[in-house]
Order: structure tokens, then C-alpha cells, then sequence
């Protein structure tokens, strides 16, 4: 029964290794290729623009989610997730599958060959779309990965934000990436302020995230997103009573399930 379930686990993570190298490829052949797309802002003192993520730049975007998100993320580098193989897979095909959404922010430095300053991952969640990325849960690969699922999974557990808002859908902040020579600019700030831009548009009347991030929990609250929920760190355990979760910097004691109305657009001119 055992050699069963590790012959099929095996086989689940060679088919999940295949299809992101088959995605990736052709997300890579598409990265000279020209979309259109919807211009945010711009932020004149950095050269920055933050615009509509498209898809010739999903592979350039996996890559610094890999490069500096693994490493760094809090409860990743904990876990040294970074170093478990599939589950790095695991959470670069679903940060691909979220990027197809098409909602995403992508900053791009105009002075400078258009380098990739930071991303930030947006997704619509209409309640179909929810109830079928819950019923997708078992496609989560590597211990690392599936520990971090099951912490931020049990924090939404119970709460039905479209009840508690009255709304179909919601916006969720995913996550965010900023290259390390555009940090300390305020370019965080920006990314979620355009978040609340990109919910106007589609007419969505909330956004939520789940931070474990102290730094993120703060933005958050700059947008005007309150805490729904918290786990305290030093209380999570995984389905075995074991604390997964330790080595972390003193500011950051918790993982925060936030949400926030936005705010109708201004009227048209």
C-alpha cells in the first residue's frame, strides 16, 4: 500500500515538472512578442511604469518570484522551502496558473531596457472559482508547500467573505515581489495602491490578502484593509502537532487574513 501511494505521489510530481517546463517554454518563445495593455501609473522619479501584467512576461516573472520570493518569503525561508525541489515546482505552476488571470501588476523600469522592477499577483475569486481552487487542493506538491496551503487554507476556513460583504467576487492579493534595488522607493505602496485601481475597474467591491509578511500586513492597512483573522505563528502546528514555523524575525509574530471595501472610482470627467 505504501510503495502504491509513493509510486503515485512520484508520478504526480514528474507530470507536474512536465507541464510547468511545457508552460514555461512557451511563455518563454512569447517574450519578445507585443500585447496590449492597460497603463496604471507611472512613478516619474524612479523611470518606473506599473502596468497590466501580459503573458510576455510571465516567464521573466517566475524567474524573480524564484530568484528573490522563495528565498525570502517569511515563512518559506523558515521552512527552507527553497531547497525542497517540488515544492518549488509546485508553487511557481501555481503562481503561473495565477498569473493567467490576467490581472496582475507588473513594474517595469523605462530607463533601463524595461528590467522588471517588481510584480505584484492579483487574482479574481468569484465563489465557482473558489469552491474549484479548494477542490484542487490534493494538486499541491511538496511537504514544504503543502504545509504553507494548510496554514493559509485554515486561516480562510469558515468565512464566507461573500455572505459577511455581500459580493460574488473578490480581489486577492496574492503576492508580491520587489527586486531588491527598487525597495526603500515607495514602489509597494504603489503596487497596492494600483490593486484598489485594478478592483475599480472590474467593478469588485472587496480585496483581500493573506500576509505573513509584517511589512505587507502594514500596506494593507495603508489601503484601508482591517484583519478578519490572525494565527500566531508560535501557536501553528501542522496536522502532526508540530510547530513548522520558527527562526523568524521578532516583528513577525503572524500570518493575517485582511480584507477591505474599495472605494467607488471617481466619477468619469
Amino acid at each position: 500500500m505504501m510503495q502504491n501511494s509513493l509510486t503515485k505521489e512520484k508520478e504526480r510530481l514528474e507530470e507536474l515538472t512536465e507541464n510547468l517546463k511545457n508552460e514555461l517554454e512557451k511563455y518563454k518563445a512569447l517574450t519578445n512578442a507585443v500585447f496590449p495593455y492597460q497603463l496604471w501609473q507611472r512613478i516619474p522619479k524612479c523611470n518606473l511604469k506599473l502596468q497590466e501584467l501580459k503573458p510576455n512576461y510571465y516567464y521573466d516573472t517566475i524567474m524573480l518570484m524564484e530568484d528573490y520570493y522563495l528565498p525570502e518569503e517569511p515563512i518559506f525561508k523558515s521552512m527552507k522551502l527553497k531547497d525542497e525541489s517540488d515544492s518549488v515546482q509546485s508553487f511557481k505552476l501555481r503562481i503561473l496558473n495565477n498569473l493567467k488571470d490576467s490581472t496582475s501588476v507588473i513594474a517595469l523600469n523605462e530607463g533601463n531596457f524595461y528590467e522588471i522592477a517588481g510584480v505584484l499577483v492579483l487574482v479574481e475569486v468569484s465563489r465557482n472559482y473558489f469552491q474549484r481552487i479548494m477542490s484542487r487542493e490534493d494538486l499541491v506538491q511538496g511537504s514544504c508547500h503543502k504545509k504553507y496551503v494548510g496554514l493559509t487554507s485554515s486561516l480562510i476556513q469558515g468565512i464566507d467573505l461573500y455572505s459577511m460583504f455581500g459580493c460574488f467576487s473578490f480581489l486577492r492579493i496574492y503576492a508580491l515581489c520587489i527586486r531588491p534595488a527598487y525597495r526603500h522607493m515607495g514602489l509597494g505602496i504603489k503596487l497596492f495602491e494600483t490593486a484598489v485601481y485594478v478592483a475599480q475597474s472590474l467593478r469588485i467591491p472587496i480585496i483581500m490578502g493573506i500576509f505573513t509578511d509584517s511589512c505587507l500586513q502594514v500596506l494593507a492597512k495603508k489601503i484601508g484593509m482591517d484583519e478578519v483573522r490572525k494565527i500566531k505563528y508560535s501557536e501553528w502546528a501542522d496536522p502532526e502537532s508540530k510547530n513548522i514555523i520558527s527562526g523568524l524575525r521578532q516583528d513577525h509574530k503572524c500570518c493575517s487574513l485582511m480584507v477591505g471595501r474599495v472605494p467607488l472610482p471617481p466619477p468619469a470627467p
